[in-house]
Order: C-alpha cells, then structure tokens, then sequence
C-alpha cells in the first residue's frame, strides 16, 4: 500500500513540477 501511494504521490508532484516549469518559462518569456 506505501509503495502505490507513494507512486501515485510522485505523478502528481510531477504533473506539478512539468505546470511549475511551463509557468515559470511563459513568465519569462512575458
């Protein structure tokens, strides 16, 4: 059960991660 959900809680701190990077990039190009 701890090694699902910490495989689920990495996919969603990636999903985050990649919003992160592509905000940070669109704030640096505006």
């Amino acid at each position: 059960m701890k090694i699902t959900i910490n495989d689920q809680a990495k996919k969603l701190l990636n999903e985050k991660n990649k919003k992160h990077v592509l905000v940070s990039l669109f704030q640096q190009f505006c």
